[in-house]
């Protein structure tokens, strides 16, 4: 699952998302002033093509950060198995914790 992102919120090393006509995923690398402001990204490819390089997009562009849905799937799976575990033992069917 994707999050959005302002491009202040960048964090360096971190890969995102980035949607500037095309899409793409990169690393953050930094920012880079020469007459206007761009933000670096390494290892930077196109979704249909498998050509790295760094390249520099403008802050006005939209950005997308990784959220693994890992965590809250496990504790989902934990919280069922504690409620199931104290049913039994309350002989309540209806007991959630």
């Amino acid at each position: 699952m994707f999050q959005p992102i302002q491009a202040d919120d960048l964090r360096y090393n971190q890969k995102y998302k980035i949607v500037a006509g095309d899409v793409y995923s990169g690393i953050y690398k930094g920012k880079l002033w020469n007459d206007n402001l761009y933000l670096e990204f390494d290892e930077v490819c196109n979704l249909t093509s498998d050509y790295y390089s760094p390249r520099f997009f403008m802050p006005t562009r939209m950005f997308f950060k990784f959220v693994s849905q890992k965590e809250r799937i496990q504790n989902d799976m934990e919280r069922r198995a504690v409620n199931r575990i104290i049913q039994k033992i309350l002989f309540d069917p209806y007991f959630t914790w």
